[in-house]
């Protein structure tokens, strides 16, 4: 998003009124599908389908940055915008991932350790695509890079989403009412809303 307001303008003739305005249909993406991603988050149940959905995310990210660089009308931009704001919940969705991998008493370290593994493409990824831009001279294939990139990332999310469903097999108990062990594989995985508190909790 840093580079795509200066894109529209330079690239495709956009009046900087309107290149402007694609950041707010991206924070009204976002603002619509946080929410709704929370709810699906709740509804599919067991962790790795919520690697699946993060795949799902990811893919739908991926291909709108392949295809950007492609789009001749200004709808085509609003679109990707929006669906960027859809990529918002994705990092929401992190939090979850992070409990549903190493579980409640290790959930502090690991989504510790997602923040400062993220933190890396946060601090390094706008510049790179700019010198990437500077060195192609316009900025097609820093877009269809980054666009590669996330759809790369898909298949790695689903090696995990197998070894994570294998483990929830392994470690399935019976619930019989005096055991206290949560279930993993069943459908009554922990809410998306109680990863949020216990996000909350671990930053207080």
């Amino acid at each position: 998003m840093v580079h795509l307001v200066n894109m529209v303008e330079t690239e495709k003739g956009v009046d900087s009124t309107n290149a402007a305005l694609l950041l707010t249909w991206y924070a009204a993406g976002g603002l619509v599908f946080v929410p709704v991603v929370g709810w699906l988050a709740d509804a599919v149940g067991t962790g790795c389908r919520h690697m699946r959905m993060m795949s799902a995310l990811g893919t739908i990210v991926g291909a709108a940055n392949i295809l950007l660089p492609f789009g001749t009308e200004y709808w085509h931009f609003a679109v990707y915008a929006t669906v960027m704001g859809l990529s918002r919940s994705g990092v929401m969705m992190l939090s979850v991932l992070s409990h549903d991998t190493a579980g409640t008493e290790l959930y502090s370290h690991a989504y510790a350790s997602v923040c400062v593994i993220t933190g890396a493409p946060d601090l390094l990824g706008a510049p790179i695509f700019g010198w990437i831009t500077d060195a192609w001279g316009n900025y097609q294939l820093a877009y269809v890079l980054a666009g590669v990139t996330a759809i790369l990332s898909v298949i790695g999310l689903e090696i995990c989403a197998r070894m994570l469903a294998a483990r929830e097999k392994v470690t399935q108990v019976p619930d019989n009412g005096n055991n206290s062990q949560m279930n993993t594989s069943s459908s009554g995985s922990v809410p998306y809303s109680s990863h949020m508190t216990l996000l909350h909790e671990t930053s207080v």
